[in-house]
């Protein structure tokens, strides 16, 4: 069974940072959709760089997340105080739990 584009591209960058145009002209048998490695690559760096920012708020029991109308945020303690992060993110969390208002 052959992996999705999308798996491909992350585990590359996980493995080097970084992939170029011939593995992925490889890996698609002919030519890529260029647009679309790219947004999945922004995607993998998004992701990366919300988990190193919050690295302690994933495990919190305090941490809430929430989608506002344009924007998703989270907040680690009750109060007002809300923070902007990828819509990667606030999936990843979601996925994994946190407590979604």
């Amino acid at each position: 069974m052959k992996k999705s584009l999308k798996k491909f591209i992350w585990e590359e960058m996980a493995n080097k940072g970084w992939i170029s145009d011939s593995e992925l002209s490889k890996f698609c048998g002919g030519e890529p959709n260029f647009y679309t490695a790219s947004q999945y690559s922004r995607e993998y760096t998004k992701l990366n760089s919300a988990k190193s920012a919050f690295k302690d708020w994933e495990d919190d029991p305090k941490t809430v997340i929430h989608k506002s109308i344009r924007k998703y945020l989270i907040q680690r303690e009750e109060g007002n105080q809300w923070t902007v992060i990828p819509k990667v993110y606030y999936n990843f969390l979601k996925k994994k739990g946190v407590k979604c208002i």
